[in-house]
């Protein structure tokens, strides 16, 4: 007799307000439930204040709802809480909060893009978020894999994708500090901060394709 597999249920955890994004909200919850294995629910939540300020505190404020939305969610019976913003606020405080498997977009994108190349770039959507990223790269471990971090304008790309002229200028600076340290040419591979598929040639790893993905094969390797 066979035993149906139990159903997952992943909390993913958005930076943005479920009433005034709402199209978005159900947009990226069709989106990562068709990525998904079979037996795995993502539940796509907001958070009211949402993050509408580019500054350092509003991450710090959005980080503290984080904590108590993963909290909630181990209440809830979710098997699993990502955090659906590159930046990952409040990843190793509600790590250290809940029992549950905790996954950030930022720090599962760059792992997974360093499978695609042995030098990447990223490609985030704002040139204030680059200094955040820096200290992410040299957070997780990866200053000797992420060669550069370039920054598009959303406001000034709105409708266009991002195409080979960001993606040169990635690979232009990871050519440089290559040749400086171990004299080859490598092939980067981009992480796109969006969730849109960029259009480039080299290999890519866009950010929201990233989640479902490894949240899930987290969740499947977790202690009993």
């Amino acid at each position: 007799m066979s035993i149906r597999p139990r159903r997952v249920k992943i909390w993913y955890q958005s930076f943005v307000d479920p009433d005034q994004q709402s199209a978005y909200c159900k947009t990226l919850a069709k989106a990562l439930n068709r990525m998904a294995g079979k037996d795995v629910r993502f539940d796509v939540h907001g958070m009211v204040p949402p993050d509408l300020e580019l500054h350092r505190l509003t991450e710090f404020r959005c980080a503290r709802q984080v904590i108590r939305h993963a909290v909630e969610a181990q209440r809830l019976g979710y098997d699993a809480f990502a955090i659906g913003h590159f930046q990952d606020g409040g990843l190793y405080e509600a790590r250290s909060t809940v029992d549950i498997p905790v996954l950030g977009l930022g720090e599962v994108a760059m792992l997974y893009a360093c499978t695609l190349g042995q030098k990447i770039g990223l490609v985030t959507i704002h040139p204030l978020f680059i200094p955040m990223h820096e200290e992410q790269i040299q957070r997780y471990g990866l200053s000797r894999r992420v060669v550069a971090v370039k920054a598009v304008r959303v406001a000034d790309e709105v409708g266009r994708p991002v195409g080979p002229h960001l993606l040169n200028k990635v690979e232009k600076e990871g050519d440089k500090k290559e040749r400086h340290a171990e004299g080859t040419n490598p092939r980067c591979a981009a992480v796109i901060d969006h969730h849109a598929p960029p259009t480039v040639t080299a290999p890519t790893a866009t950010s929201g394709a990233c989640a479902p993905v490894m949240t899930d094969s987290r969740d499947q390797v977790k202690p009993a």
